[in-house]
């Protein structure tokens, strides 16, 4: 998979859960504690695996090329 798909999806994921904290704060406050809890952990293990991935896939590749003459 691309970083860069990973990324969008992963800010996209996060932007989501942002706005239902932000909806549960006039719907329904007694669940934001759950919520918070269960997105947090949820989110934060997507990144880390999408961290993960990406080290592995530049460790595998080697270091970028650059098209600059030396």
């Amino acid at each position: 998979m691309d970083p860069r798909i990973a990324n969008r999806i992963l800010i996209g994921l996060s932007s989501c859960y942002g706005a239902l904290i932000a909806i549960l704060v006039f719907v329904d406050p007694s669940a934001i504690g759950l919520v918070a809890i269960i997105g947090a952990i949820v989110l934060g293990l997507l990144w880390s695996i999408r961290g993960l991935v990406v080290r592995r896939n530049v460790e595998r590749r080697g270091p970028a090329k650059t098209d600059t003459p030396s």
